[in-house]
């Protein structure tokens, strides 16, 4: 499988897991994306209290916790936040426990960079110690790092990162290139009809996110894109079989 380039379609990534079922960004909300079919999942990682890498999405757990518990990540231990149950019995993974599950899994991970603008160095030490401390080499090949910051992956990049990169852009967002070729784009899904020239190359990679619905699943698919990011897997593999 040669990735994180399409083959016969586009990847499905599942969006934090599966948000509809399960709580996001657990490894329930992971395994349940696995069982719907995905290709892999896209998560959100950043650093607790303790500096550990975590997976979790918001600065704060208000809404994951139905206003039980508004503090935020940044302020808990990752001990801590492994305590605090979201829903359904899951709680917040640490980022190596996710790489440790993935690992034996055969998915292809999408790794957010969350919450750096006065962390970028911390967060990136962090999950660049995880990644080449725990995942095989076989893991480092399916993971990709994104992010909305231009200078967080261009300082990743700096540093020798350990697997690929992805610049992230919202649907305002003025197109332009990444710094480096092999930077793949991780654009909004609407941004895609003015990418002409930033279509996928041999060095470069475009991933589409989040679609959820038959017309753009079909219309992203003929335009020949990398990747899918989606809240509705099941939906969107219909599309693509269709």
């Amino acid at each position: 499988m040669t990735w994180p380039y399409r083959k016969n379609r586009a990847w499905v990534y599942g969006h934090r897991g599966v948000r509809n079922t399960a709580p996001e960004n657990t490894i329930l909300a992971f395994e349940q994306a696995l069982k719907k079919g995905a290709d892999g999942v896209e998560l959100d990682v950043q650093t607790s209290f303790d500096a550990k890498a975590v997976v979790f999405h918001d600065e704060t757990l208000e809404r994951m916790t139905e206003g039980r518990d508004c503090r935020a990540i940044s302020s808990v231990s990752a001990t801590e936040l492994g305590s605090i149950v979201l829903g359904q019995g899951a709680s917040t993974p640490l980022f190596r426990d996710v790489l440790r599950w993935a690992d034996g899994n055969g998915l292809f991970l999408n790794v957010e960079l969350k919450n750096i603008d006065s962390n970028v160095g911390p967060l990136l030490d962090a999950v660049g110690h995880d990644i080449r401390e725990v995942a095989s080499p076989s893991l480092q090949s399916r993971i990709l790092v994104s992010s909305f910051s231009k200078e967080a992956i261009s300082f990743a990049n700096s540093r020798g990162w350990p697997c690929r990169l992805a610049q992230l852009l919202d649907k305002d967002a003025a197109l332009h290139c990444p710094l480096h070729a092999s930077i793949g784009l991780h654009p909004h899904y609407s941004l895609i009809r003015g990418l002409p020239d930033l279509a996928s190359t041999e060095t470069r990679f475009v991933n589409a996110w989040t679609v959820n619905d038959t017309q753009t699943t079909q219309w992203l698919d003929r335009s020949g894109i990398d990747g899918i990011i989606t809240d509705e897997i099941e939906t969107v593999f219909s599309a693509l079989e269709a």
